[in-house]
């Protein structure tokens, strides 16, 4: 959806999957390219080939340790991390001189003390609304009964699975 809301404002997006079969639902969220990771033997060194070297403005990552090192390779000076998750592992512990130069560093989590409850329903209310215009295309790609939680939580550990993952009562 990340790069549905990009693309829709006239970003281009390069964009990493971790196995083949992601690709397609990476190119039709809107990717201008779509690199896959288990394929690509140095992803920093593609981002850049693709950007003439330049690098990119920002980085989007939620994989943390996994992508950390490489997501900052990609970015030219002044260039912009967000990191919002950790799906492959907490960043460990960095040394901010051995960063690149002028790279800026930001961290989001939605429970942050300093925005109301108001604030964050505003939101909520913007992604639901995108959601029942169409601007947002949300991929589900499996259903499970609640009771296979676990299964659920596997398919989505070994990154087999493609999309949003529901759990039905």
């Amino acid at each position: 959806m990340l790069t549905q809301l990009v693309t829709g404002r006239g970003g281009r997006v390069i964009a990493t999957v971790s196995r083949g079969h992601k690709a397609r639902a990476a190119a039709e969220a809107g990717a201008w390219k779509v690199l896959v990771r288990e394929e690509t033997e140095d992803l920093g060194a593609a981002i850049r080939d693709l950007t003439g070297g330049d690098g990119v403005d920002i980085v989007f990552d939620g994989s943390g340790k996994t992508l950390f090192h490489v997501s900052m390779s990609a970015l030219h000076y002044k260039g912009v991390f967000v990191h919002y998750g950790h799906a492959g592992g907490a960043i460990p512990p960095l040394s901010l001189w051995g960063q690149p130069d002028g790279v800026h560093l930001v961290r989001c989590r939605g429970d942050v003390a300093h925005e109301s409850l108001a604030q964050w329903r505003q939101r909520a209310s913007q992604v639901m609304q995108w959601i029942g215009d169409g601007t947002l295309d949300v991929l589900i790609d499996c259903t499970y009964p609640l009771v296979d939680a676990a299964a659920a939580h596997r398919d989505l550990e070994s990154q087999k699975t493609v999309g949003k993952l529901l759990l039905l009562p």
